[in-house]
């Protein structure tokens, strides 16, 4: 790769350098649309960063490593993929780019960023969750601590979470910011208001997402309840429900879940850990009310400047979460405000420029 396009006279002097792009390199998920194995916040906020790094002739995505694996058919052609490098490649890789976004510091390639300190990376923290997930904390802690010093920059999805660090005793050396996600642009059309019913649950099944309390809670009030993904916990949920009034989709495309969001008359996903949940985000675009992890719900109905629903705390009971979708269900919400409120607070344009203003500053660019 070269670093410069060069102009000489005929004694070989430089005469001056041709204004190139900031070449950029993403570490992280990609969306199952684009050939990814699995749905969710970063694979998608990852997407619409590269979109708009393509877009924009300031910036040249030189590639994308994945943290997972991919189904080549589907990845756009603009995108090239640096699959599985080992520690060496990657050096390498990033020592011919003016910056690396990271999506996330707990995976390998974050662990290389001391190493590659000469080019600046930005790394995207969405959640805590691995470390409040982490079996030895403080060995975790270490490694994350170390990786986030070697930042350049650090975004964060909210307030939240950002002080949600500084509670687990992490400090931050380079310089923060906090990008809200965006509402995904499958959300920007979704059509005449339409009757609603039901609860909808969206997202991984497994303990933090705490979909067995949505079945009790559901159950206890007689209210039909959708469950929208997959994980380790659906055997036992399957056989939870058995007998009330729950279905199961699966795995579903975002197409789905649009059509999914736009029926229901409440979101009801009571985390006991987020950041700024883009299912939150995409409910609030759909103009449905949530129920749900209380700090990520008040954070955006801060963000669109109107409530958007009801949150509950990390240790919700049954009885709170009943009590929550109660209110949610009798209340009157003017669905359509909130769907335009949300949309005009987080467009895709207005978010992802965030990003690449940054990724142009930690790079020394002058475009």
């Amino acid at each position: 790769l070269e670093l410069w396009q060069r102009r000489r006279n005929g004694s070989g002097e430089v005469l001056h350098a041709m204004a190139s792009p900031t070449r950029i390199l993403t570490v992280g998920s990609i969306p199952p649309e684009w050939g990814g194995p699995v749905a969710g916040g970063v694979a998608t906020a990852h997407r619409g960063v590269l979109e708009m790094i393509v877009a924009d002739p300031r910036f040249e995505l030189i590639g994308v490593v994945p943290t997972k694996g991919v189904d080549h058919s589907l990845v756009p052609s603009s995108v090239r993929l640096f699959e599985n490098p080992s520690a060496d490649e990657y050096v390498e890789l990033v020592d011919h780019v003016d910056a690396v976004l990271m999506n996330h510091v707990g995976h390998r390639y974050a662990d290389l960023a001391e190493e590659t300190r000469g080019t600046p990376t930005v790394a995207v923290i969405q959640s805590w969750n691995r470390h409040v997930e982490a079996v030895d904390k403080e060995r975790n802690a270490l490694r994350t601590q170390r990786n986030l010093d070697a930042m350049a920059g650090l975004v964060f999805v909210s307030d939240f979470s950002r002080q949600m660090g500084i509670d687990f005793g992490f400090t931050y050396r380079g310089r923060t910011f906090v990008v809200h996600n965006a509402v995904p642009n499958a959300y920007l059309d979704s059509g005449i208001e339409r009757s609603r019913r039901g609860v909808l649950f969206v997202g991984t099944l497994n303990d933090r997402k705490r979909a067995d309390l949505v079945i009790e809670a559901c159950a206890a009030l007689g209210v039909p309840l959708t469950i929208a993904g997959d994980g380790p916990n659906r055997s036992a949920l399957e056989a939870q429900a058995a007998g009330l009034e729950v279905t199961f989709i699966g795995e579903a495309s975002e197409g789905r879940v649009v059509e999914l969001m736009a029926a229901a008359a409440a979101l009801c996903v009571p985390s006991r850990s987020e950041g700024f949940p883009l299912v939150f985000v995409e409910a609030a675009a759909s103009g449905t009310p949530i129920v749900g992890h209380g700090p990520s719900v008040g954070e955006l109905s801060a963000v669109i400047g109107r409530s958007c629903g009801i949150g509950v705390p990390p240790n919700a009971t049954r009885g709170d979460v009943m009590g929550a979708i109660t209110s949610v269900l009798d209340t009157s919400w003017d669905h359509t405000g909130m769907r335009m409120a949300t949309t005009a607070a987080l467009s895709s344009q207005s978010v992802y420029t965030q990003y690449l203003d940054l990724l142009s500053e930690v790079a020394g660019s002058e475009h």
